[in-house]
């Protein structure tokens, strides 16, 4: 008797030391992502560039100033983005014109994407790939760049994770509060860009593919449930969009602004460049013997990470989200060209840099990996830092010469922007005031 006790006293005690050790865990993984938000928001609030910094910042500053008529008027003759990301701006205006002089509301949506997304990558694949995917984004050149300028792309991205979360949420435990969350999260995403809605269907429809066809009865059981219920909020969230289907069919009809971009083995490069070291156009960058070892490793890393999450539960649909949304893009610009802009490759790059983390997160859990594992998460580091060093002392990239340059002169300072604008609406000289004081 005594002796079942014992065993009995020494299997409680496992049972608490393991709760302890998992409660540890969770503490450090939190403690750590909270450290990563905050590096994150400190490389996006660096050297703050010139405001408003080009052509598209002078036209949203513009139309969030405008009156209640002249902005939807603006925004449907332009027709380019949805309104959500712009009247957000609007409000953020009315509060205070400081934030919108910094670029509060895109810094705060870049910083947020990377606490979400490392949730994600931990619900999916655990609290080391979260930390990864998390510590990368963060650095991420592309995603720096585009979350400090004011412009929808940093909102759309953080609505494609934040649904992504959601959804994750709702294949796990399908109920109507869920499915409405996830609705909610849609919609607002489609409002915010168009190219958005259009990455978060794909990544969505992989993600549930991938519950749907799983090996466990009891989750594909779930997930069935789920899917009808995703599937509903997902056409909900389409109906939602129904008044601002008449611009997008108006702007549809309109001459392509642009050729249709050829299709060949310098225009993949390019892509993956852009997910990888070079931000804007994705073009390469002195010295070339540094940015090449770059892209090698680059699609190494992109080809493995691949591999890793073809081969396990519950990353298969980064794949997806990631391949499928760049087919989508360009089959998108075969059909109606418009400006070849590689800002919106923005919520697609997501996906490639967590097959990164998948691929990391797996050699770092094998003991005779993680030395190779911990040099090639430092070479990358060390890569986001060089190419956000020439960024920042130089504000944006001229690759057509292989080397950097400022911005416009015409945009670089606030006064001479502001001036630029006013000539097409007066009230901007009442912003420039505020941003003077």
């Amino acid at each position: 008797m005594d002796h079942q006790q014992e065993q009995v006293e020494a299997a409680r005690i496992v049972v608490l030391c393991r709760s302890m050790l998992a409660r540890n865990r969770e503490t450090l993984f939190r403690a750590a992502l909270t450290a990563l938000v905050l590096l994150a928001a400190a490389v996006r609030a660096f050297s703050p560039r010139p405001f408003p910094d080009d052509h598209d910042e002078v036209f949203q500053l513009g139309v969030i100033q405008a009156s209640s008529h002249e902005f939807w008027s603006a925004l449907r003759t332009d027709a380019v983005h949805p309104p959500l990301d712009y009247l957000v701006d609007r409000a953020t205006l009315w509060i205070s014109s400081d934030a919108i002089s910094h670029r509060l509301p895109d810094l705060l949506w870049g910083t947020f994407t990377v606490a979400v997304l490392g949730l994600l990558l931990r619900r999916r694949r655990g609290r080391v790939a979260g930390l990864i995917a998390a510590g990368l984004l963060a650095l991420a050149p592309y995603h720096v760049a585009e979350t400090r300028r004011l412009r929808p792309y940093a909102l759309a991205a953080l609505l494609i994770c934040v649904s992504l979360l959601l959804l994750d949420s709702l294949l796990a435990r399908p109920s109507r509060a869920r499915a409405a969350l996830f609705f909610a999260a849609a919609a607002a995403c489609l409002w915010t860009l168009y190219v958005g809605g259009l990455v978060l269907a794909v990544a969505s429809t992989g993600m549930a593919a991938e519950a749907l066809f799983s090996s466990d009865p009891e989750t594909r059981a779930r997930a069935g449930r789920a899917t009808r219920l995703a599937a509903s909020a997902a056409l909900l969230a389409l109906i939602s969009f129904v008044p601002w289907f008449p611009t997008i069919l108006r702007a549809a009809r309109r001459p392509p602004a642009a050729p249709a971009p050829r299709e060949d083995v310098s225009r993949a490069g390019r892509i993956l460049s852009f997910f990888a070291f070079s931000p804007m156009a994705g073009y390469r960058f002195p010295p070339n013997a540094l940015f090449f070892a770059g892209f090698a490793l680059a699609v190494a890393l992109f080809a493995f990470g691949a591999a890793v999450a073809l081969a396990g539960q519950g990353t298969r649909f980064l794949v997806v989200w990631g391949a499928g949304s760049v087919a989508a893009f360009e089959v998108l610009k075969q059909i109606h060209p418009h400006f070849d802009s590689y800002r919106y490759f923005l919520p697609a790059g997501i996906a490639f840099t967590c097959l990164w983390a998948v691929a990391l997160a797996l050699l770092f859990s094998r003991p005779r990996a993680r030395a190779l594992a911990a040099l090639l998460l430092t070479t990358v580091v060390a890569l986001d830092g060089i190419s956000l060093a020439r960024y920042y002392r130089f504000g944006i990239w001229n690759f057509s010469s292989g080397r950097t340059k400022t911005a416009s002169q015409g945009l670089a300072r606030p006064r001479t922007a502001i001036s630029f604008f006013s000539i097409r609406d007066s009230r901007a000289r009442l912003l420039g005031k505020r941003l003077e004081r």
